[in-house]
């Protein structure tokens, strides 16, 4: 590439690397002297640039932004593409264009370029070990005593041999008395160091538990909002729950597997000894156990993600219905929701019942093979001792030793079937583990004042779904109260949700205080930001608690001071335990007027610099609304405010309105200078007014 067009290419690369979550600084990403080359960041950010035929924009859906140059080399980002238009950014204008299929013939150099990104599963078994490798003392200590078991095991058969084929010849009770101790202390030894090892596993295991689960809880919670978004919370939990199934296969099947299939081969030595026709033989039956199990892998792969996605739905299912039994009772919805509840559990009882019979039909099979086994070599062996090719006790040694090596054999089939069940687990547990976390910068000391700033940001949810905001600019001064109205879906809640790095721009830029949104650590970001939605979760905790959830060490004093400023106090007070009263899950004991007026005095607890209320008043009766109006004075006091609200008489005294309508802003100003104008705020003003 030209080395101009080679510098408008990686301008673009970093643009397209911020829609896809990179969270780069903007202001280095219009430098044109920049210091990156294409082969850095394809290094960095593992993708490859690829070239195409402008043509095949058109034969497949666009589901990544890709870039093109037109005639004159001037550079373009197609954003969407729906309905033969083409959503394009124009990097020259610095704005967003509409384009149909003949324009971008017409304009293009009949290329395009694409960012290719390299399919990596982060997450696999190798996770888990560097939480392994901490107890590998304890690990090493088990397959010790399993070792141990393992000789002890084998010690039995040569000792029986021994009385078999020495003592009950020559009378040797003096000897037989020496060999029933040994016998009578293996038995204890195995006992005791059976016991030992199943307590160090256990202790072992459940500290791995604690810890895994630890690294995993804080890497969900580190997930940007948009995945909690589109997931149902019940399978979400579905999915962190597979996290055992890993770890048991990896601590306990595989290694016990390890230790068997280890001292199969001494054994098989032991019993080649005492004979060796009959351990060849043997041998020849070992592949059936084998083919059996490449045979049963699909069905049991087929039923196990069957399994799993009814338990994922029932469970999703379940937490759903329980967080609106309210909904559901009020409208008599009962028969309803357990007819589906059944018809759910009845497919995945359906689906245990095919795994199950899998099972079943496999160890069934396992079983008369061995059994044949036994019984073959049984034959075989008694004609040997007829023949004086073995002794009685050399055939009874061979049967005990052929035991312990069937043993493996048959739980082989059970371990292909945990793996199958465990590598679906891995596949489920990377949808969480396999996503990017919120980026945490190098912490910064950083003090908010309070500026906020938009320069001309761009959002949508998907390629494929309209834009939520279109090149919005915006300043909202340091201590500045800015009312937010519009209709609903106009974009309000997101402009809000942005300012605390919730949601990324697809194109633009969020500052606060000069500082781009993406280059504040999230902690220290959302620290010093209250948010007030129309909807607030409160924890199953006392009202004290709750409110001082931003505040472990906030005093009482305090606590009641918010709560005044939230007009919460007074209804508090009358509570039965008044602040030390424990709340229902979800705040389900209070109205929903409390439950905000308490969100209010937890946002305010924390004296943040910048105050977001999202329809935070919206279910206060007038009473309530009145106490808040009355102390806005000292709530907003030293704070920037973004007040967004349907009910225009909260937000007429701000020192400046907005109004959105489709993800623009159409209007600004004072209330009393939009309804002087021909405005929609005035046309809003008059019909909430009457």
């Amino acid at each position: 590439m030209k080395n101009r067009e080679n510098t408008k290419i990686i301008k673009s690369i970093n643009i397209i690397l911020n829609l896809s979550g990179k969270q780069l600084n903007n202001d280095n990403l219009t430098n044109n002297e920049c210091n990156n080359t294409i082969s850095s960041l394809e290094k960095t950010y593992a993708f490859k640039l690829r070239k195409k035929s402008i043509h095949h924009v058109f034969k497949k859906q666009l589901n990544h932004p890709i870039i093109f140059l037109d005639n004159l080399e001037n550079i373009f980002i197609i954003l969407k593409y729906n309905d033969h238009e083409f959503l394009i950014y124009n990097l020259q204008t610095d704005q967003m264009e509409t384009w149909n299929k003949e324009t971008l013939i017409k304009n293009s150099a009949h290329h395009y370029y694409y960012l290719d990104f390299l399919t990596k599963h982060f997450f696999d078994i190798s996770w888990f070990i560097p939480t392994f490798m901490k107890y590998r003392s304890f690990f090493q200590s088990v397959l010790f005593y399993s070792l141990i078991l393992q000789l002890l095991a084998l010690a039995s058969p040569l000792v029986i041999q021994i009385i078999m084929d020495k003592v009950i010849i020559h009378r040797a009770l003096s000897t037989l008395d020496v060999l029933v101790i040994g016998l009578i202390f293996v038995a204890i030894s195995s006992s005791v160091l059976q016991g030992i090892r199943e307590y160090i596993y256990h202790h072992t295991a459940n500290k791995i538990d604690m810890l895994l689960s630890l690294k995993l809880t804080h890497h969900l919670f580190k997930l940007p909002i948009s995945y909690f978004k589109s997931r149902q919370t019940g399978i979400i939990v579905t999915r962190v729950k597979e996290l055992d199934i890993i770890r048991e296969f990896i601590t306990k099947t595989l290694l016990m597997l390890l230790v068997d299939f280890s001292f199969i081969f001494i054994f098989l030595f032991v019993m080649a000894y005492l004979s060796l026709k009959l351990t060849l033989i043997f041998l020849t039956t070992i592949p059936l156990y084998f083919i059996l199990a490449k045979l049963i892998a699909p069905k049991i792969e087929n039923t196990v993600q069957q399994l799993y996605q009814c338990s994922a739905t029932n469970s999703a299912f379940l937490t759903e219905t329980l967080g609106g039994i309210e909904t559901i009772k009020s409208l008599s919805l009962e028969p309803r929701f357990t007819q589906q509840w059944n018809t759910q559990i009845h497919q995945l009882t359906n689906e245990n019942l095919k795994l199950q019979n899998i099972d079943n039909l496999s160890q069934y099979i396992v079983s008369f093979l061995q059994k044949i086994t036994i019984a073959t070599l049984l034959c075989l062996g008694a004609s040997e001792v007829i023949s004086l090719s073995m002794t009685i006790g050399q055939l009874i040694a061979f049967n005990m030793l052929l035991t312990h090596c069937l043993q493996p054999l048959s739980s082989a089939i059970e371990v292909w079937g945990k793996y199958i069940r465990t590598k679906t687990a891995v596949y489920n547990l990377q949808d969480i583990l396999n996503l990017p976390i919120e980026q945490e910068k190098a912490h910064k000391k950083i003090i908010l004042q309070g500026e906020v700033s938009f320069e001309n940001v761009s959002f949508y949810y998907q390629h494929d779904t309209p834009s939520i905001l279109k090149q919005i600019s915006l300043v909202i001064k340091k201590h500045e109260t800015i009312g937010i109205v519009g209709t609903s879906g106009s974009g309000k809640s997101t402009l809000a949700r942005m300012i605390a790095g919730l949601y990324i721009p697809q194109l633009g830029l969020v500052k606060l205080d000069g500082i781009p949104v993406c280059e504040i650590p999230p902690t220290v970001l959302r620290q010093q930001i209250g948010f007030v939605l129309q909807e607030n979760f409160l924890f199953h905790l006392t009202v004290f608690d709750n409110i001082r959830l931003t505040q472990p060490s906030a005093s009482l004093d305090k606590v009641i001071h918010v709560a005044k400023l939230a007009g919460a106090h007074e209804f508090i007070l009358k509570l039965p335990l008044g602040y030390d009263t424990l709340i229902a899950e979800n705040g389900r004991s209070l109205s929903g007027g409390q439950r905000q007026r308490i969100a209010i005095a937890r946002a305010l607890l924390s004296s943040p610099k910048i105050l977001i209320f999202d329809e935070a008043t919206s279910a206060l009766d007038g009473e309530s609304q009145a106490i808040i109006e009355k102390n806005l004075p000292l709530i907003t006091q030293n704070k920037t405010v973004i007040m967004i609200a349907h009910r225009l008489s909260t937000i007429k005294n701000c020192d400046r309105i907005i109004v959105l309508e489709n993800g623009q802003i159409i209007e600004e100003g004072k209330h009393n200078e939009l309804i002087k104008k021909d405005s929609s705020y005035k046309k809003l003003w008059q019909h909430q007014q009457g």
